[in-house]
């Protein structure tokens, strides 16, 4: 809140904290805005939260109040970063999904043919895949990374 208000050349906001008629505490947000007409005088608007939860989260909510009605009348648009940080989190996440997915099907193929080469080793007349009688020394490291990988994942 302060940000914006110092960006548009506006007074620091005030804080306040008041007690209503129901004897409910209320923490408030205060801002002056210039006036619509050229000799029109600066208006203050007042933004009110309860203060049931606690001091900090009600004036949170008052600024958030305040912002969107800065927003309403400047036009201008709050990117909350940690909310970009938690979609860039999902999309990772999401594709980290889709590679565990692959790996674990090219793993379960991998195992198929270290499958059939064994039993080939076996009993020759299985042959399927007409497979070595050993299975490649780097087939195996590789099965056995991907299964590590995937266990990580």
């Amino acid at each position: 809140l302060e940000t914006v208000m110092a960006h548009y050349e506006l007074p620091p906001p005030s804080y306040l904290c008041e007690v209503d008629g129901n004897a409910d505490v209320l923490a408030g947000v205060e801002v002056e805005v210039p006036g619509d007409g050229v000799f029109e005088m600066p208006q203050r608007v007042f933004f009110w939260s309860p203060a049931c939860l606690g001091s900090a989260e009600a004036y949170e909510r008052a600024a958030l109040q305040a912002i969107s009605f800065l927003q309403g009348l400047y036009g201008f648009v709050v990117r909350d970063y940690n909310y970009d940080c938690v979609v860039v989190y999902r999309n990772y996440g999401k594709d980290a999904v889709a590679v565990a997915a692959s790996a674990v099907r090219y793993a379960a193929y991998l195992e198929r043919i270290l499958a059939c080469t064994r039993s080939s080793a076996a009993d020759p007349s299985r042959r399927v895949f007409h497979a070595p009688a050993r299975p490649p020394a780097n087939l195996v490291l590789l099965y056995s990374s991907l299964l590590a990988y995937v266990s990580f994942i």
